[in-house]
């Protein structure tokens, strides 16, 4: 899938310009604006996916035992039979087979969030792995709107050591989030396997930058559809492990993003490439 730059830059200031008007209007109220910032990301999706795909909120359910938090975004392949447990409008209870994709939208993602979302999609992971095993994949990815202060390597470092998230460095990593989304940061964190054994472990996360003069919030959405589109178009490979992985390596060699140095990971905070 190709599409110019320019037409995610228009969608990024949309998306922008929504999430302000309704901040505007309900910042002296107790109305949840949270929610309707799930729905324009869902409504953004929606427009580049077919009918045989929707998007839901609700929760992933194996049994009663084993069951996840509340997934504001859940990508749902719609062929596969005996799918809901539950539904009713956009909220679901939903077997894990069908399960695709599940994502948490923060409208403010500072570290109380940022624990609780990264624990969210380790949980909706392992259940699919337990209910399908090695087919049991789903891209997992946090998007984080807007943030209360400048998220530098030394707040990501502590975010990483915080005691809940350095928990799950005892998880594998392909259960970890693969993409975290800092939109006004203008950051990406994506996941990432060693070439070889490594003593701080198989995965981290690598941080992407933008290029100068970049538009780098419409580069983090074309990354998001890129790989939307990646796991819809291409399910029957997404079902034989992990998510394609050629438009996050086509986006990391773009002009407009760099790769820095520095690697991230639960436990192990931050550290960079080449030390030890």
């Amino acid at each position: 899938m190709t599409v110019s730059i320019e037409y995610f830059s228009g969608i990024a200031q949309e998306l922008i310009g929504k999430i302000n008007r309704v901040g505007h209007l309900v910042k002296r109220s107790n109305l949840k604006s949270g929610e309707y910032h799930e729905e324009i990301v869902r409504h953004f999706l929606r427009g580049f996916m077919t009918k045989r795909y929707t998007l839901k909120t609700g929760y992933v359910y194996l049994n009663a035992e084993t069951t996840s938090r509340q997934i504001d975004i859940l990508l749902i392949d719609e062929h596969v039979p005996f799918t809901y447990m539950f539904q009713e409008g956009d909220f679901v209870i939903v077997r894990p087979e069908p399960v695709i994709a599940a994502m948490e939208i923060k409208t403010k993602l500072d570290r109380s969030e940022f624990r609780k979302a990264f624990g969210n999609i380790v949980v909706a992971k392992k259940i699919k792995q337990k209910a399908l095993a090695y087919y049991g994949h789903i891209f997992g990815a946090v998007f984080g709107f807007f943030s209360n202060k400048t998220i530098d390597n030394s707040i990501l470092d502590a975010w990483f050591k915080d005691s809940l998230v350095s928990g799950h460095s005892s998880d594998p990593g392909i259960l970890w989030p693969d993409e975290i989304f800092f939109f006004d940061n203008e950051l990406t964190l994506s996941l990432h396997e060693t070439d070889g054994p490594d003593i701080r472990g198989n995965y981290f996360y690598s941080a992407i930058h933008p290029s100068k003069g970049a538009d780098y919030k419409a580069l983090q959405l074309a990354l998001l559809v890129g790989i939307i589109f990646a796991i819809c178009d291409s399910e029957d490979q997404n079902q034989k492990g992990r998510f394609p992985t050629f438009n996050i390596d086509t986006f990391m060699k773009s002009e407009g993003v760099r790769v820095g140095p520095e690697r991230f990971s639960p436990g192990q905070g931050q550290w960079i490439e080449g030390q030890g």
